[in-house]
């Protein structure tokens, strides 16, 4: 199992990962490494990943986290161990469990003199991405989940910032993404403008769908209203219809739903009915 290059000076790693696959990624400049993400578990690690890393004959000077997913930060206490040289960091208030004196990125810091760390919110508060400038290219991990994949459909914490993420990845004008898993309809990657586009409209597709099932379940004039106690109950009838209308699509939990339904409430919506064609 070997990293396979994806852009000039950058490297994936997929494999294995319950029911589908997860994916670690090597960025390269003059000599110098980043590794991001560590799998599920230690065996992750020490199997895969670690073997991996020598195959391509590099030692990271850092060890970055996209997000506290398990499949992301599960082996990152092992390479600790195993690079205990390499600062390690993720974005946000949270700590990587079992990793001491972590680094608190920030959004648009600069590594190597080339990858650019990105914030993209919605999946996970603290999900980033990192941009090579050279390239012109976002690896965005699992910032920008389409449909979603097999048993996860698109995964979304928080509605609003999710889609300022894809207003901002828009904005960036890429001739590339590259994301840890498959999702979708497009799958892990996409180079080229046209394509680069159809993926995050694909991304915006996804949420018209979801936001549109619940006003088929809440009338819209009566939003602001909703009754928090019933939201929940919401949420499960969303599910189900979803599943019902979309079986050819990945499974969409209610707790995504739950979270459409809290967003919309939300007075930082300012009225707006997001990217929804109602």
């Amino acid at each position: 199992m070997l990293f396979r290059c994806v852009a000039e000076d950058i490297y994936k790693l997929d494999f294995t990962c319950g029911d589908g696959y997860t994916s670690v990624f090597a960025f390269h400049n003059s000599g110098r490494w980043i590794l991001a993400d560590s799998g599920s578990t230690v065996a992750d690690a020490d199997n895969c990943i670690i073997p991996a890393v020598k195959a391509l004959c590099f030692v990271p000077e850092c060890l970055i986290c996209s997000h506290l997913h398990d499949d992301h930060y599960g082996g990152f206490r092992r390479l600790c161990e195993v690079f205990p040289f390499a600062q390690t960091a993720s974005y946000g208030a949270e700590e990587v469990p079992g990793v001491k004196n972590r680094y608190r990125l920030t959004d648009g810091e600069l590594y190597l003199d080339r990858y650019r760390i990105v914030a993209l919110g919605g999946h996970t508060d603290e999900s980033v991405g990192i941009y090579d400038i050279k390239n012109n290219i976002l690896v965005s991990f699992d910032g920008l989940q389409l449909f979603g994949i097999g048993a996860y459909g698109t995964n979304i914490k928080d509605f609003a910032a999710y889609i300022k993420t894809l207003e901002k990845v828009s904005a960036m004008n890429l001739d590339g993404i590259v994301a840890s898993h498959a999702y979708e309809p497009y799958g892990a990657e996409a180079f080229g403008k046209k394509r680069v586009e159809n993926y995050l409209n694909g991304c915006r597709d996804a949420v018209k769908l979801i936001v549109d099932i619940i006003y088929n379940i809440i009338d819209i004039e009566h939003l602001q209203d909703y009754p928090a106690e019933l939201i929940a109950e919401a949420a499960k009838e969303a599910a189900k219809a979803y599943r019902s209308e979309h079986k050819n699509l990945p499974v969409i939990s209610e707790w995504t739903f739950q979270n459409a339904i809290t967003g919309l409430l939300s007075p930082e919506r300012d009225g707006k009915v997001w990217i929804s064609n109602k």
